[in-house]
């Protein structure tokens, strides 16, 4: 298990990352491609059960940040929040708009969407921006549309901590533009923008290594490089 800082940690071995928070019981914030073991696992290794996880936290739809919630929702009973415009996708009411990815990545997803899906799951809370969860002091939900319509981050001001979900992701140190920006570019920039005008050191995204320094100023002025490009 990897500790981010006291009381937060990342599920190792999850594709799509998944985290928990141990602040009056257990929040996980998205369940990975089929996380669920995985997270259950390292649940127990903390010394709680699956009873112990109060509430599912998920930051935008795609298969690989909700593979495992039904099975996670079924083992413990937990409240599942995400996104309002989100929501309707992960109860299986409406198709999951998939990002636009280059070729030849688009084809091999085009044929592996026919057999990798999500089971779907009730959302017992439709977030909203501005929401706040009473975990680490207050966890404020941040829209940030583009990558997803309801793709949402989570801001933590007492430890200055900030969950990015897919909105911004890296290859190796740098920052790379988020799979649909080219579709969505007026969003995904907005969005970007929005989590560099924030105050915190650390980001944790869906994909990427945890950056553990200065992450709001990095992500300022990578949104400055990006509205320089026109």
């Amino acid at each position: 298990m990897t500790e981010i800082v006291p009381g937060v940690y990342q599920v190792d071995g999850v594709n799509g990352h998944a985290f928990i928070i141990v602040d009056n019981g257990i929040t996980v914030i998205d369940t990975g491609m089929g996380g669920d073991k995985k997270i259950l696992e390292m649940v127990n290794k903390l010394g709680y059960t699956p009873a112990d996880i109060k509430q599912i936290i998920i930051t935008h739809c795609h298969v690989d940040h909700i593979g495992g919630l039904r099975a996670l929702k079924d083992a413990s009973g937990a409240t599942v929040m995400a996104g309002d415009a989100d929501a309707d996708v992960i109860e299986g009411k409406k198709p999951t708009a998939y990002p636009k990815m280059p070729f030849p990545i688009s084809i091999i997803m085009l044929i592996l969407r026919n057999f990798i899906k999500a089971r779907p799951t009730p959302v017992d809370r439709r977030l909203k921006d501005g929401d706040v969860i009473p975990v680490l002091g207050g966890l404020k939900v941040v829209g940030l549309p583009g990558h997803s319509s309801g793709s949402i981050g989570l801001y933590c001001p007492s430890q200055k901590l900030f969950f990015s979900g897919d909105a911004l992701r890296m290859k190796g140190d740098d920052f790379i533009k988020p799979l649909n920006y080219d579709a969505y570019k007026a969003q995904c920039l907005a969005s970007i923008k929005k989590m560099g005008a924030l105050d915190y050191e650390i980001m944790l995204s869906g994909h990427s290594d945890p950056i553990m320094a200065d992450a709001s100023k990095k992500v300022a002025a990578y949104a400055e490089k990006l509205s320089t490009e026109g």
